[in-house]
């Protein structure tokens, strides 16, 4: 009997070994599984992280073309505006240059009529 006493003793102690243990388990099975959710939230944090900056690089790329762009286009409608200005700078001379030769014909014929009005008043 003490022999059974004994061997009742070992059992339990050995049940209550064995449920620490798998206590233990479960304990490192659900830290095993935090791990992994730690470890999967860290790979897309990382991910999201590449994509954020590969989307503001697209982004900053995407600025500067339409900058460039603008640039081009204001560069040519300024050169355009240029060219029209210098066309009607030509022709506002020219129509002076005219002007003043006719101006100068206009003079001319008035001199000489105004002498042949005298000379035929004179010869009256």
């Amino acid at each position: 009997e003490a022999h059974d006493m004994e061997l009742k003793k070992v059992l339990a102690k050995t049940e209550e070994s064995v449920a620490k243990l798998q206590a233990f388990v479960a304990l490192q099975k659900n830290d095993e599984t935090t791990i992994n959710e730690l470890r999967s939230r860290i790979i897309d944090y990382e991910n999201d992280s590449k994509s954020a900056v590969k989307d503001f690089k697209s982004y900053k790329q995407k600025v500067h073309e339409r900058e460039e762009e603008i640039k081009r286009d204001y560069n040519e409608q300024m050169k355009t505006l240029k060219s029209e200005l210098d066309m009607l700078k030509q022709n506002y001379q020219a129509t002076i240059l005219e002007f003043n030769e006719r101006s100068s014909q206009s003079d001319a014929s008035s001199s000489m009529f105004q002498a042949l009005k005298e000379k035929h008043e004179k010869e009256l």
